[in-house]
């Protein structure tokens, strides 16, 4: 068996992407860690940065956009359409 195989991902190499995410109900420190709980659910290697002020979240990651915003909704932190 070839070396790389051993050491391939188990999953397929995704390029990370960037969302930027308006969250209008997201109002307080706790909101923030949820939304950065929620985001870390569907991609824990995801890099999360929240600017509370304006509500706005940008998101690096390899999970699929979907895969996002569903964990988003189910943690009660739909972004704005």
């Amino acid at each position: 068996m070839p070396d790389w195989l051993i050491i391939a991902p188990l999953f397929p190499f995704v390029d990370p992407a960037m969302l930027d995410l308006q969250i209008p109900n997201m109002t307080c420190g706790h909101c923030v860690r949820a939304v950065t709980e929620a985001v870390k659910s569907a991609d824990p290697e995801a890099k999360v940065v929240i600017d509370l002020p304006t509500h706005k979240v940008q998101i690096e990651t390899r999970a699929p956009r979907e895969a996002v915003l569903s964990k988003l909704a189910e943690a009660g932190y739909a972004p704005a359409a």
